[in-house]
C-alpha cells in the first residue's frame, strides 16, 4: 500500500511544481528548471541528456501521435533537444517582447501612482526571474517616464539634488521616495 502511495505522490509532485508550457513559451525559462529539477529528481534526468539507453517503449498503450514518435525511433534525448530547440527561439522572441512592453509602461490617468509604482517594482522582479535584466538605467528611465506630471518634477528635485551631492540614487530608492510624496500629494 505505501508503494502506491508513494509512487502516486512522486508523479503528482510533477505536475504541481512544474508549470504548464504556454504555447507561446512565455514561461519557458521557468519550466525548463522546474521540469529539469523535477525529472533529475525522479531519476530520469539521463534520458533526457542520453546518458542512458533509450527505454523502449509500449507502443500498443500510447496515444496515436507517440506511436509516430516511438516509430520514428526517436529517443527521449531528441526529443527533448527539438522541444529546447523550439521554445528557445519563442523564449527570444518573448523576452524581447516582455521588455519593450516593460520599457514602455505608463501611470494611466485617475491611477494611485503607488500601486502604478509597487506594480513597476514587482513587474521587473518577475521580467528578472523571467531571464530578462532590465540594467538600472533602463529602470530608471522608465520610472521617469512613466510618472505623472506632479511626481515627475519631485523625480526631477531628486535626481538633481542627488547629482549636485554626488550621492548615487538607486531606482529602488527613488521609487520609494516617489511613493512617499504620492502618498503626500494624494492625502492633500
Amino acid at each position: 500500500m505505501s508503494t502506491s502511495i508513494t509512487t502516486a505522490s512522486l508523479s503528482d509532485s510533477l505536475l504541481t511544481t512544474v508549470p504548464k508550457l504556454d504555447s507561446m513559451g512565455t514561461n519557458w525559462a521557468i519550466l525548463v528548471f522546474r521540469f529539469h529539477d523535477a525529472i533529475e529528481g525522479k531519476g530520469y534526468w539521463s534520458h533526457y541528456d542520453g546518458t542512458l539507453a533509450r527505454p523502449v517503449a509500449k507502443i500498443e498503450t500510447q496515444p496515436t501521435d507517440a506511436k509516430k514518435v516511438a516509430n520514428g525511433k526517436m529517443s527521449v534525448k531528441e526529443r527533448w533537444e527539438l522541444v529546447v530547440k523550439e521554445f528557445s527561439k519563442k523564449l527570444a522572441y518573448t523576452q524581447t517582447d516582455l521588455q519593450a512592453k516593460f520599457m514602455a509602461m505608463r501611470c494611466p490617468e485617475k491611477t494611485n501612482p503607488r500601486k502604478f509604482l509597487e506594480t513597476l517594482r514587482v513587474k521587473r522582479e518577475e521580467l528578472s526571474q523571467a531571464g530578462i535584466t532590465i540594467e538600472e538605467k533602463d529602470y530608471l528611465s522608465v520610472i521617469l517616464s512613466s510618472l505623472p506630471f506632479a511626481l515627475s518634477n519631485f523625480a526631477s528635485s531628486i535626481l538633481v539634488s542627488s547629482q549636485i551631492s554626488s550621492k548615487h540614487v538607486t531606482p529602488d530608492d527613488l521609487l520609494s521616495m516617489l511613493m512617499e510624496e504620492s502618498d503626500c500629494q494624494r492625502a492633500q
